[in-house]
């Protein structure tokens, strides 16, 4: 029997399921997981499908980008970077005006 205790959205585990089993997801198991806050629970579905393609390989890029703020909506649910802030209410966060971005 399949541990589902990684997954916190319980919506999660039947689509993973379908998803092991190679059957197509419906419309609303899609929006379920774009929807869904469970981002772990989303990737792991996710590399499970990577891993099924291209097998345990994985290929990056550098981007180059302008941080022109530091607030970010998922900061409460999201551990991916270390500096990101709630909202503007929360010390030290910080937005580019458009003129600081142009230059």
């Amino acid at each position: 029997m399949e541990n589902y205790s990684r997954f916190t959205d319980p919506k999660l585990p039947a689509i993973y399921e379908k998803v092991k089993t190679e059957e197509r997801l419906s419309f609303e198991e899609g929006v379920a997981l774009y929807e869904s806050s469970d981002i772990t629970g989303v990737g792991f579905i996710a590399n499970h499908v990577r891993e099924r393609l291209n097998g345990n390989v994985a290929y990056y890029n550098i981007n180059q980008h302008i941080d022109y703020s530091n607030v970010c909506i998922l900061h409460a649910r999201c551990h991916f970077c270390a500096f990101a802030r709630k909202n503007m209410q929360t010390e030290g966060a910080w937005e580019m005006s458009v003129d600081e971005f142009l230059d």
